[in-house]
């Protein structure tokens, strides 16, 4: 091959300076590196012969070794140099191999790549542990220390619930009542828990009247006693409690402890319906279809009275 094919195929005129040469070379070697044909067979194959014929041509031409232009699959396209531009403004191009975090991952090993995928196995393993210890918090059964803690903060409570309720304090005696109706803190003990209950009645809390009414109806830690039931019912049913309401309803419904009275019950069930009781309103549509135009007028007559002696809720 003659010294003017050479320049040739550098894309040079003949005469060019060492400089000039090199620049081009360069050039060339970021146009044709089989590398950047990887995609296509043929022309990585037309590319490899390309590359031997510009290698020999620079050998010839510079009278030196070829420049090492590193050029690997995957690597960022040559980064543009400046102080390698010629005086007509071209660019000259240099190949760089540039490290990234989480280069592994695409076949590259350097500092920075190992650096990046530890912290991304770290932070993944942080947020597994995060997730499993959450998960633990809400599932887990309690530690030991955990259950004796809970256990002893009850005691402590329900001693100190006794000594109030001792004193006459109401929301202590219902507490009371309620401890040995669900044992919490204490055995469950029905007949205790209407002990209880039966005091803070008397002395007119109408959540424990419910309770010891629920206790007389069902036989439970007492006698059966529709009729005591009814009584306690009724007690806080006028108070507005709507449990009351609905249970003193059903006993007027039945006969139980009282005379049937469907007007009666139609009353306390639309009472308790008005107070968001969450069967009462089904309980008095099922009554209207069985009860006589009288009875119902009778029963909206009452309802109107006892609406007026109601206390107003909040």
């Amino acid at each position: 091959m003659s010294e003017e094919r050479y320049f040739e195929t550098l894309r040079l005129k003949p005469g060019a300076s060492p400089e000039e040469i090199k620049r081009a070379y360069l050039a060339q070697v970021k146009r044709w590196h089989p590398d950047r044909f990887a995609h296509d067979p043929a022309q990585q194959k037309e590319a490899e012969e390309r590359m031997k014929a510009i290698n020999v041509a620079y050998e010839a031409l510079a009278g030196e070794a070829k420049p090492e232009v590193p050029f690997q699959r995957g690597a960022p396209v040559p980064s543009y140099d400046s102080e390698a531009a010629d005086a007509s403004g071209r660019a000259a191009y240099a190949h760089q191999k540039r490290p990234t975090a989480f280069a592994f991952w695409r076949g590259q090993t350097g500092l920075l790549s190992w650096v990046g995928t530890i912290v991304l196995a770290l932070i993944s393993l942080g947020a597994f542990w995060f997730a499993a210890d959450t998960l633990a918090s809400y599932y887990a059964p309690p530690f030991a220390a955990d259950s004796i803690r809970h256990e002893a903060k009850l005691e402590s409570v329900v001693a100190q619930t006794r000594r109030a309720a001792e004193q006459g304090e109401l929301w202590a005696l219902f507490n009371m009542g309620s401890f040995y109706y669900h044992g919490r803190g204490v055995p469950v003990n029905l007949g205790e828990a209407a002990k209880w209950f039966a005091r803070a009645a008397q002395a007119g809390e109408p959540n424990a009247q419910t309770r010891l009414g629920l206790l007389y109806a069902k036989g439970a830690g007492v006698a059966q006693d529709y009729a005591a039931a009814a009584s306690w019912f009724r007690a806080a049913a006028e108070q507005g409690q709507r449990d009351a309401q609905h249970n003193l309803a059903l006993l007027h419904r039945n006969g139980l402890g009282v005379p049937v009275d469907f007007a009666e019950a139609f009353q306390w069930w639309s009472l308790a319906a008005a107070a968001e009781h969450p069967a009462a309103g089904a309980f008095r549509d099922a009554l209207v279809k069985v009860m006589t135009e009288s009875q119902v007028a009778e029963g909206q007559r009452r309802l109107q009275a006892a609406e007026l002696r109601m206390p107003k809720r909040k």
